[in-house]
């Protein structure tokens, strides 16, 4: 026998398959979304550690003893950690208004530190005169640790969330190690 037409009882059951493979679709690029999205942090974070372990490096790289009796390293002491280091380098170093005159160098102790409540790192003189610099931002913690009478190694911490597939929250966690070798000939 032919039939023209569809039955309610057909119409329901498509409609209801159409809703079951919609939903399935949903629920798959909803965890594409999100698992594209904490791949996009994951970048961004290691993105930001490797620029500003590289600010860090060449600041460090910079430092140079005042004389001969003082040391280019000045915080912390061998074999010691903290969240700030100390070091001489050029005046110039954060202002560039300054002039370096080689006839008379001036080679002022600087801090490079972490301020727990800005979770900031700056620079600036140590004296706290002259303007100070932002090296980083965002970051959960940074310890200094002196590995020789020349070395530092540097460590910066890092903490995002980002949304999970259930629809939650989930923390990620980035550190980043850079160690470095001053130049300065002590």
């Amino acid at each position: 026998m032919n039939r023209r037409g569809t039955t309610i009882v057909e119409l329901m059951v498509s409609i209801g398959l159409l809703a079951l493979i919609t939903t399935i679709l949903a629920f798959f690029l909803s965890s594409f979304r999100t698992a594209a999205e904490g791949g996009d942090k994951r970048l961004e974070m290691r993105a930001i550690h490797r620029e500003v372990q590289t600010r860090i490096h060449l600041l460090l790289r910079s430092a140079i003893p005042p004389n001969e009796v003082t040391a280019a390293l000045v915080w912390p002491e061998p074999a010691g950690n903290d969240t700030f280091c100390r070091f001489h380098a050029p005046a110039d170093l954060v202002d560039a208004s300054v002039a370096f005159d080689p006839r008379t160098p001036d080679y002022p102790e600087f801090t490079l530190s972490y301020e727990a409540g800005t979770r900031r790192i700056i620079l600036q003189r140590s004296d706290a005169t002259g303007p100070i610099k932002l090296i980083g931002r965002d970051f959960d913690s940074v310890d200094f640790a002196r590995e020789d009478r020349q070395g530092v190694k540097v460590t910066l911490r890092s903490n995002y969330q980002v949304r999970s597939a259930s629809g939650g929250r989930k923390n990620l966690v980035h550190e980043s190690i850079n160690r470095v070798l001053l130049n300065a000939q002590e």
